[in-house]
């Protein structure tokens, strides 16, 4: 599995028509499971409340939760993964952006963290 390019700018639209759709859109994603690496996000999240995108020509995109890398040397398709959770978060409206590459949880974000065991 090659490496998702993430566009800033999708993400913060997804992020932003995930908040439009209010009650509905929340609905919708509350029926959905999360993916294993989708509550890692979140649990990590929980501790340190922000997300950055970050990117070199070496090892291309990927997901900072706070301090820890979601960045899997040698193994993109892990790297993916959770670049793909990430994008699933903005969608389902559980991270809004901050500024620039930089996100964080929403209140329906930290709704769904504190449901997680």
């Amino acid at each position: 599995m090659d490496v998702p390019n993430i566009d800033i700018k999708t993400l913060i639209a997804a992020c932003q028509t995930a908040l439009a759709g209010g009650k509905a859109i929340y609905k919708k994603c509350k029926d959905m499971t999360l993916s294993n690496e989708e509550k890692v996000l979140l649990k990590t999240a929980k501790q340190n409340n922000y997300f950055a995108l970050l990117a070199t020509d070496q090892d291309g995109c990927w997901v900072r939760v706070g301090d820890k890398d979601f960045l899997v040397e040698g193994n993109p398709t892990d790297t993916a993964k959770y670049l793909t959770a990430f994008k699933s978060l903005c969608e389902r409206g559980y991270i809004i952006p901050k500024i620039g590459r930089v996100f964080c949880l929403s209140k329906s974000g930290y709704k769904k963290v504190s449901t997680l065991r």
